[in-house]
């Protein structure tokens, strides 16, 4: 039973512990691990030894007898230390490390069965999430702002100002799309001198959203990107592009796509909804050719979009609308992006060319079992099932549940 005369301090222990105290309980502490992890190591005796050395420390702490409980410490880590012959306590570093190392094995464990951190790559599905976006300014408008605006602009926008110079008269041989720490996208430029030039952003973003392409000529008459590839693979297309010293390359600021964390647990207890954003795999769609490649969305890789289609649904699209079995959608977010209003642009059609779906109004398409449909909800600009088709169900990975950063659309995805 607690003492009348012990609630004032026990009150004030909530908000500050002593030091000695807080010694005293990290000894017990101590001497409840030990117990445990070398309790099959251990005899009889020298168990229920260790077992009556914290029981009493635990009693003179609770009466509050600072003498009691220094001589119950060291009683406790004297019978510690020599029940095993080769035992030492450990260390700050050991401790450190074995807290550090469960951390990560915890972390792991979440990420692999409960929910995992996605990086939006393009902006298929914007407004409602943002992809890796560039935003090309010419010389004449280019006004950086200082260090302090810059971060500022960097922590609740996401946002990086570029501008890429020639370092010599040289070519560009390659352009090379790269990871840094899992989450930030990197690409670097490769000039025939050796030298190389680091960006923030994506391919995509630095060669068409900030205008390098146009700048160095990259494209074909009709429009097409032209690779660095070998040329022994492509022949006469392939090419190399010389810059001059002190040539602008690109020039503007680069948006970092949403960090979005992904349920990877719900579906495996619940259906799929109709309407919900959601994360796939790509690997098994074989109809995901390079024809996107620069769309910056390559096979084997996770799409993150609308669910427009369970089985069983038929589906139509008769711009800007969605139909699902003889109706409009009556879904939020398919509203939304029919409304083509706040950034929404509606749903278009993909164009007639072979392979494709829903590519008039009077198309219709009709899922099977453990099939779905996805849309992108920026649809003009989105890789998505128009293109290549129906999803099985086993290739879904989860809803789309939060985005974490840039702060500026921090919340719940809709």
């Amino acid at each position: 039973m607690i003492k009348a005369a012990h609630i004032p301090q026990l009150v004030l222990d909530a908000f500050w512990k002593p030091k000695w105290k807080k010694e005293a309980l990290g000894t017990l502490k101590g001497g409840q691990k030990f117990l445990n992890y070398k309790r099959d190591l251990l005899e009889p005796d020298r168990i229920r030894e260790i077992q009556s050395r914290i029981k009493d420390l635990k009693v003179a702490i609770t009466e509050r007898d600072q003498t009691a409980v220094k001589e119950a410490c060291k009683q406790l880590q004297g019978t510690c230390e020599h029940s095993l012959k080769s035992y030492r306590p450990p260390d700050a570093l050991a401790e450190n490390l074995e807290v550090m190392f469960v951390a990560i094995a915890v972390a792991l464990g979440i990420r692999a069965y409960y929910i995992q951190p996605f990086r939006i790559p393009t902006g298929s599905m914007q407004p409602t999430l943002n992809g890796i976006v560039g935003h090309s300014i010419d010389e004449k408008s280019w006004d950086k702002p200082n260090f302090v605006v810059q971060g500022f602009h960097k922590v609740t926008e996401g946002r990086t100002y570029v501008k890429a110079i020639a370092p010599a008269d040289t070519e560009i041989v390659d352009i090379v799309e790269s990871r840094w720490m899992w989450f930030f996208t990197r690409t670097t430029i490769l000039f025939g001198n050796g030298e190389k030039l680091t960006l923030s952003g994506s391919k995509n973003a630095i060669v068409n959203g900030l205008g390098m392409g146009k700048r160095l000529n990259f494209y074909t008459n009709d429009g097409e990107f032209y690779g660095f590839e070998r040329a022994d693979r492509m022949g006469p297309r392939a090419r190399r592009f010389p810059v001059k010293e002190g040539q602008i390359l690109a020039q503007g600021w680069v948006d970092t796509g949403d960090l979005v964390l992904v349920d990877k647990f719900s579906y495996h207890f619940r259906t799929p909804k109709r309407g919900e954003v959601f994360v796939f795999e790509t690997r098994g769609i074989e109809n995901i050719i390079s024809e996107y490649r620069n769309r910056d969305q390559e096979a084997g890789s996770h799409y993150i979009k609308r669910l427009a289609g369970v089985p069983g649904d038929e589906l139509r699209l008769d711009p800007p609308h969605l139909w699902v079995n003889g109706k409009l959608a009556s879904e939020k977010g398919f509203k939304r992006v029919a409304s083509q209003e706040n950034g929404y642009e509606g749903y278009v059609s993909p164009g007639s060319q072979t392979g494709r779906y829903l590519t008039t109004p009077q198309d219709r398409l009709t899922l099977g079992e453990e099939q779905y449909f996805a849309l992108g909800d920026n649809s003009a600009n989105s890789s998505d099932s128009r293109y290549w088709g129906e999803i099985d169900e086993y290739l879904l990975v989860g809803p789309g549940l939060f985005t974490l950063w840039p702060f500026e659309n921090f919340g719940f995805i809709r």
